[in-house]
């Protein structure tokens, strides 16, 4: 099986949904488009994407339904509108919990239809250049039948089994982007205190084992208070980090450093920056928060 001429519905277009499909459209696949916001789907249709009017008529000429939505939510409302999914794959490629997912396979497969969680760590450049890292759970029959969309997508994919065990992988990734970045923020404010300068430092933490590339990826952002261009969100990454917090206190793992992560991050709110980019999480790790 390839992409000539098979189709695929995509259910939202935000920021990594519209990339994903551009990259579809861009090996030929027949790609049909629905979001909440039409605006948010235009570009794809201008490209070439067939426009679903409403949920309620995506036709059963669409073998395989993507979905990029914001939660488990708001994907468990969706596939409930649709009104047939016998026999059709469901791909979620959004980032939800392992109880989440597990919910939503119990959903679909009531509805006689398959299931594939199938989160990715990556954004725009790396759906568009078909360079996604994608954890994959589901039925290995229906991952063998579909591995070529995955393929389209990524080099670098896994397929984990239970469709709880791709989320969790997910869940695993996005703590330590949040980790990761918040220590960064840290040892950024301490050596500025310190009047130590910033390039020298990198140039050793560069050659050492404890570099991470997301070091250099936001240091230029947080250093100059420059967040407004996100391809990840704060808002999402707090969201993210909560799942994983509930999941943490079911196993035998002290959560207390998680939750005050967590409830760092939740400190957004206060100040109107979800939108921004998470390495706004810079702005936070100040005693006095100044936006500008």
């Amino acid at each position: 099986m390839n992409s000539v001429d098979f189709e695929i519905a995509l259910i939202g277009t935000g920021i990594l949904g519209k990339s994903i499909g551009k990259k579809l459209l861009f090996d030929k696949y027949k790609l049909g488009v629905w979001n909440r916001t039409y605006k948010k789907c235009e570009e794809l249709i201008d490209e070439g994407a067939q426009r679903i009017e409403s949920i309620e008529e995506i036709t059963d000429n669409f073998k395989v339904i993507i979905t990029v939505l914001k939660d488990g939510e708001s994907t468990r409302k969706i596939i409930k509108r649709i009104p047939n999914i016998e026999d059709k794959v469901i791909i979620q490629m959004g980032t939800v919990g392992g109880l989440e997912s597990t919910s939503i396979e119990k959903l679909i497969k009531n509805k006689g239809g398959y299931y594939l969680e199938a989160p990715v760590l990556g954004s725009v450049n790396e759906a568009l250049n078909g360079k996604l890292i994608i954890m994959i759970g589901g039925e290995q029959k229906v991952f063998n039948k579909y591995k070529f969309i995955f393929k389209s997508l990524s080099e670098n994919f896994l397929f984990l089994g239970d469709v709880s065990k791709a989320a969790s992988a997910k869940l695993s990734l996005n703590f330590l982007i949040a980790s990761l970045t918040y220590s960064f923020s840290i040892v950024l404010r301490y050596l500025e205190g310190k009047n130590i300068n910033i390039e020298n430092y990198m140039s050793l933490l560069r050659g050492s084992s404890v570099y991470a590339k997301t070091f250099d990826k936001k240091m230029v952002q947080m250093i100059n208070n420059n967040h407004s261009k996100a391809n990840f969100n704060i808002a999402n990454l707090t969201k993210d980090i909560d799942l994983f917090t509930s999941e943490v206190k079911e196993l035998d793992i002290d959560p207390s450093i998680i939750e005050e992560l967590n409830l760092f991050l939740s400190s957004h709110k206060k100040f109107d920056i979800g939108n921004f980019d998470y390495s706004s999480l810079h702005l936070l790790t100040k005693k006095i928060i100044s936006l500008y």
